[in-house]
């Protein structure tokens, strides 16, 4: 038996329960103490629990890389926050010549695809206008 009660080890697995994500001790049924294991075959980590909060972790990609982190999760932000991606759209998204010289009004439709884990997030941008070519608004 790994675990009694809420104490012992505990082995996660992935959601396809094909691979181990992370190993470690569990206390009350927290994590506590020393975790270590891997989100995919790129990236592997070492983290102290404490009730079941990370007190410190590194990540460490395939390259060699090292990543400190103090938090188990955290939602992907743009780097400055909401401001400065409001900024950042302010000056990317251009209205189209050809339609500012004809009168042509629209509305701008901004999907974000946001892709990757935890170091790699990308971001990428359509935009279309109605009753314009799309090539000319991408």
């Amino acid at each position: 038996m790994l675990a009694e009660n809420g104490n012992g080890t505990a082995i996660l697995y992935s959601n396809d329960f094909k691979s181990v994500v992370g190993t470690g001790p569990i206390k009350d049924g927290l994590k506590d103490g020393a975790w270590n294991g891997s989100l995919n075959d790129t990236l592997r980590y070492e983290a102290t629990y404490k009730s079941g909060n990370v007190i410190k972790g590194n990540g460490y990609a395939k390259s060699g890389n090292k990543y400190p982190f103090n938090m188990e999760y955290t939602v992907p932000e743009f780097m400055g926050g909401l401001n400065k991606f409001g900024s950042y759209l302010a000056k990317s998204i251009v209205y189209p010549p050809e339609a500012r010289n004809h009168n042509i009004q629209g509305r701008a439709i901004l999907t974000l695809l946001l892709t990757g884990w935890v170091f790699y997030t990308t971001f990428t941008a359509y935009r279309e206008m109605k009753s314009w070519p799309k090539k000319l608004c991408v």
